[in-house]
């Protein structure tokens, strides 16, 4: 999987193998389950995933064991939905979140971002905003990052598909936003309303050209290479000829390019077409000599 750019709490999907991929380091962490958790760490910045997810369920079972707290399970759960991302595995994060946590409404903050990080990037929008509610919904988290979480799911899940009336009722049903909170998410939707439109205006205005005026271009084209081929070659060739050899080649890259039938129909026209060009073109060379 190629890696989500943005950070979340310093965590993040590496998108080269240049980048380096960090966890949030708790104040205190048992030594053995930090020896663990630094293999851990060096098995993701290898970018070698499998090892790395390995070492993160050995852990997750150590802590079970030792009955350590919450902080040894989030960093391990951090690492291994990373190394779950990098091998496209995105699948399996959702059911081994539910394994470890009971539920995604339980996870620690940190663990519900980077789930709406991998799965807004690989554009399951609806998995994504499903499971963010679930954990929005949770009364217990209402102190635990509940604004930065449903803005991240407006930023991250809505917006890129212009979702602009379902982001005001998610607001209103799902945020509890005091009012500086809530106007200041509302203007940021709307100047990225007005962005959006703007593009579509620019993008409307422009004028598709007909299929005649795109034969024209074509033709334009072909003539002005052939034309600066000649004058390139003017020391070689006489006038006379250059304007002949020019004239035979050009009326030869037409007939191939545009793949006109060889009737006599068409070859009228386009030879028609072509020394009307040919006129054009040399008109300024004419008038000099």
């Amino acid at each position: 999987m190629t890696a989500v750019v943005k950070q979340y709490n310093n965590v993040f999907f590496s998108s080269s193998e240049k980048e380096t991929v960090e966890i949030v380091e708790p104040h205190f962490i048992n030594k053995d389950c930090k020896d663990v958790i630094d293999q851990a760490k060096v098995h993701l910045m290898l970018r070698e995933f499998s090892e790395c997810l390995t070492t993160c369920l050995e852990g997750l079972d150590k802590c079970k064991r030792l009955s350590h707290d919450g902080i040894c399970y989030e960093s391990f759960v951090i690492l291994a939905v990373q190394a779950y991302g990098e091998q496209n595995k995105w699948k399996e994060v959702l059911p081994f979140i539910d394994k470890i946590y009971g539920n995604i409404s339980q996870c620690p903050p940190t663990v519900i971002k980077l789930c709406i990080g991998l799965l807004s990037w690989v554009k399951e929008y609806d998995v994504a905003q499903k499971q963010a509610c679930l954990w929005l919904e949770n009364p217990q988290n209402l102190e635990k990052e509940h604004t930065t979480v449903g803005k991240l799911v407006v930023e991250e899940v809505l917006l890129p598909q212009k979702k602009y009336l379902e982001i005001s009722h998610f607001v209103e049903k799902m945020l509890k936003l005091n009012p500086e909170e809530r106007k200041q998410i509302q203007n940021f939707v709307s100047e990225a309303k007005r962005y959006e439109d703007s593009k579509m205006e620019k993008f409307n205005n422009i004028k598709t050209p007909t299929k005649k005026e795109e034969e024209q271009n074509v033709m334009l084209s072909l003539i002005e290479r052939m034309k600066a081929f000649f004058q390139s070659l003017s020391p070689y060739f006489r006038h006379g000829t250059g304007k002949v050899l020019f004239l035979g080649l050009s009326l030869y890259l037409v007939f191939l390019h545009l793949r006109v039938e060889y009737s006599v129909f068409g070859i009228r026209d386009i030879t028609h077409k072509l020394f009307q060009i040919y006129r054009h073109q040399f008109k300024s060379n004419d008038s000099k000599t």
